[in-house]
C-alpha cells in the first residue's frame, strides 16, 4: 500500500495515489492544516463521521476526542507529532522501469530469466519464464510488460500481430533485479545465421528498451546477414538498443567451362578410291555417314568426297557441316572435280572455325532490396561454343577412256566448342535494420552494419577441340590420269564464353521502404567495407568477361 501512514499504527488513509495534510502541532485548529482528504475516505474520529469511500471523508479535528487504535481503544490524537508521519511515494504505473523502479512489480510486469522455466504459470521474480518470447506470450495474456534480465539469448525473436502492442524492456539485473538500460542490455545473438529479431504485421506497436541484438555472419555463399527486420508495423519504438549485422558471405567462386570432346579422326571408309581400269563400276567418294553432335551443342560433318564414274569428268565433293553460326561462311565448300583439261580432283575446302561464343553479361552495381532481404548480383555465364565447320570433301578426278578414275576424300570433322563459364556470384550483404512499410522510432540507439561479402570471380569458358584432318583423295593408277583431291580439314570449335564476375554485398546500417525511421540526435549509424568485385573468366588468357562492381555502403538506403 502506498499513501501516508502513522508509524506503529493502523494506516488512515489507504491507497496509491492520495494525498494527506498533514499537521504540525497538537491541535487542527490551532495549525489550520488539518482538512478534508480526497480518495478512499478518512477514518473516524471519536466524536466524527468516516467519510465515504470514493467520495472523501472528513477527518475529525481538535474538537473530537480521540481516534482508536486497531484493538478499539481510543489514541489521544492530541499527542501525535508531525515528525511521526511518514509518507511513501506515489507509484505512477505509466512509467517505465528506468523511470520508477516502482513498477518492477509482479503486478505489473512478466519476468524473464534463463535461469527460469516456461511454464503456463512463470513469470514472477521468483518463477521467471526462460525465454523472452514465452514471457511475451504470458505478458499478453494478463495485459502485462516483459522484463528481462541481462542475459544472453540464443532463440531468434519473432513478434507478429497475436504480441502486439507489449512493451519488453531488456536492462535488468539478473542478480537483484535493478534496471539501468544504459549500462546492461539483454543480448539476443543466434549461433546459426539469420534474423535475431523479425517484427511483422503490428497495429498498435511494440516498445523495445535495453537490448543488444546480434546476428551471426553469414555462412553460405552470398547469404546476408540481416539482424533486425520490421515490416507493415506502425508505432514501434526501439530505445536504447544496439542493433549490429555481421559479416555477409563471398559470393560463390564461377566454375570453369568444361573443354570440348575431342572429335572422331577419318577412318578408312573416308579415304577416296584408286582409279581402277576394265571396270565400269564408279568409284564412290569417301563418306561421313552421320555428324558428330557435341556435348556443348550443334554437331559437325566432313563433306562426302567426289565420286569417280566410268570415262566421265570427276564428281566434285560436298561442303561440310555447319554452315551456321562459323565464322568463314564460305569455308568447307566441296573440291572440284577433275575435267579432261584439268584431269587431277581439287582438295575440299578448309571447315571454317566456330563462332565465338558470348562472355557473360557484366553484373548488376546492386543486387535486389526486398522485404525479403537482400539477393546479391552474380556475374552472368557465358554461353558454350560452337563447333567447327567439317572440311568439304575433295573432287574425284577424271576418268580416261576404258577407266574409272580415282574418287575424292571426305573432309574431317570439326571440333565441338567448349562450355561457358559461370558468372561469379554476388557477395552477400550486411544490414543492421531492415524497415519495409512501417513507422519506427529509434532513440540512443546504435546502428551498426557489418561488412559486405566479396563478389566470386568468374569461371573461364572451356576450351574448344581441335577439328580433324580429311581423307586423303585416291590416287591414279593409270598413265595418263591424275589423283583425287584430299578432304579438307575441320575447323575448330570456338571456346565458351567466360563467367562475368560477382559484385560485392553492400554494408547498410539501415535500409528503408516507404517511411524513413525517426531517428534522435543520440542515435548513430555505421557502416563496414563494401564487398571487393570478382574478376571476370578468361578462355586461354584472352577477352575476359567483365569484372563485377565494388559493393556499396552507406548509414541508410531508400528503396524506392
Amino acid at each position: 500500500m502506498r499513501g501516508w501512514y502513522f508509524l506503529g499504527l493502523v494506516p488512515l488513509i489507504a491507497g496509491a495515489g492520495v494525498m494527506v495534510s498533514s499537521c504540525g502541532s497538537d491541535s487542527c485548529e490551532e495549525t489550520g492544516s488539518c482538512g478534508t482528504y480526497a480518495g478512499s475516505g478518512g477514518a473516524a474520529g471519536a466524536g466524527g463521521t468516516a467519510g465515504m469511500s470514493g467520495t472523501g471523508g472528513t477527518v475529525a479535528d481538535a474538537s473530537d476526542d480521540d481516534a482508536f487504535d486497531a484493538s478499539g481503544d481510543a489514541i489521544d490524537d492530541d499527542h501525535i507529532a508531525s515528525e511521526d508521519v511518514v509518507q511513501e511515494p506515489f507509484c505512477d504505473l505509466a512509467k517505465t522501469p528506468g523511470e520508477d523502479p516502482c513498477v518492477i512489480d509482479d503486478t505489473q510486469g512478466v519476468f524473464v530469466s534463463p535461469s527460469g522455466s516456461d511454464s503456463t504459470s512463470c513469470g514472477s521474480r521468483l518463477d521467471p519464464c526462460a525465454t523472452i518470447h514465452h514471457g511475451m506470450l504470458q505478458a499478453k495474456a494478463a495485459s502485462k510488460r516483459v522484463f528481462v534480465c541481462a542475459a544472453t539469448y540464443t532463440d531468434p525473436l519473432a513478434i507478429d500481430a497475436q504480441l502486439d502492442g507489449l512493451q519488453v524492456f531488456g536492462g535488468f539485473s539478473c542478480a537483484d533485479w535493478t534496471y539501468d538500460a544504459s549500462s546492461r542490455k539483454a543480448r539476443i545473438a543466434p549461433a546459426a545465421p539469420g534474423l535475431a529479431l523479425d517484427v511483422t504485421g503490428l497495429s498498435s506497436g511494440l516498445l523495445l528498451e535495453g537490448f543488444d541484438i546480434v546476428s551471426a555472419d553469414a555462412a553460405d555463399p552470398g547469404d546476408s546477414s540481416l539482424a533486425a527486420r520490421i515490416r507493415s508495423s506502425d508505432n514501434v519504438v526501439l530505445r536504447e538498443v544496439v542493433v549490429t549485422s555481421g559479416a555477409g558471405a563471398a559470393g560463390s567462386q564461377g566454375a570453369k567451362g568444361t573443354n570440348g570432346e575431342a572429335v572422331t579422326a577419318v577412318g578408312p571408309q573416308q579415304k577416296g578410291r584408286d582409279s581402277t581400269c576394265g571396270s565400269t563400276d564408279p568409284n564412290g567418294g569417301g563418306a561421313w555417314a552421320t555428324g558428330f553432335a557435341c556435348a556443348a551443342g550443334g554437331a559437325t560433318r566432313g563433306g562426302k568426297g567426289g565420286d569417280a564414274s566410268y570415262e566421265l569428268s570427276g564428281g566434285p565433293g560436298v561442303g561440310g557441316t555447319p554452315t551456321t553460326d562459323i565464322v568463314l561462311p564460305v569455308g568447307g565448300a566441296g573440291g572440284p572435280g577433275g575435267t579432261s583439261a584439268s584431269k587431277g580432283g581439287g582438295p575440299g575446302g578448309a571447315g571454317s572455325d566456330g563462332a565465338p561464343a558470348s562472355n557473360g553479361s557484366a553484373a548488376a552495381p546492386l543486387g535486389t532490396l526486398s522485404e525479403s532481404g537482400y539477393t546479391p548480383a552474380p556475374g552472368g555465364d557465358g554461353s558454350n561454343g560452337h563447333p567447327g565447320q567439317g572440311g568439304g570433301g575433295g573432287g574425284a578426278a577424271w576418268s580416261k577412256t576404258g577407266c574409272v578414275g580415282a574418287s575424292g576424300g571426305a573432309g574431317g570433322l570439326g571440333g565441338c566448342g567448349g562450355f561457358g563459364g559461370k558468372g561469379g556470384g554476388g557477395g552477400g550483404a550486411s544490414i543492421a535494420l531492415l524497415v519495409w512499410n512501417s513507422s519506427v522510432t529509434l532513440t540512443r540507439c546504435t546502428i551498426t552494419a557489418g561488412n559486405g561479402g566479396g563478389g566470386g570471380n568468374g569461371g573461364g569458358g572451356g576450351l574448344g577441340s581441335e577439328g580433324q584432318l580429311g581423307g586423303g583423295g585416291g590416287f591414279a593408277t593409270a598413265t595418263g590420269m591424275l589423283n583425287a583431291g584430299q578432304g579438307g580439314p575441320g575447323g575448330n570449335g570456338s571456346h565458351g564464353g567466360s563467367g562475368a564476375g560477382g559484385t560485392g554485398g553492400p554494408s547498410f546500417a539501415v535500409v528503408y521502404s516507404g517511411t524513413e525511421p525517426i531517428k534522435d540526435a543520440a542515435t548513430a549509424y555505421a557502416y563496414g567495407t563494401p564487398g571487393q568485385p570478382g574478376t571476370g573468366g578468361s578462355a586461354g588468357g584472352a577477352d575476359p568477361a567483365p569484372n563485377g562492381h565494388t559493393g556499396q555502403a552507406a548509414e541508410i538506403y531508400h528503396v524506392p
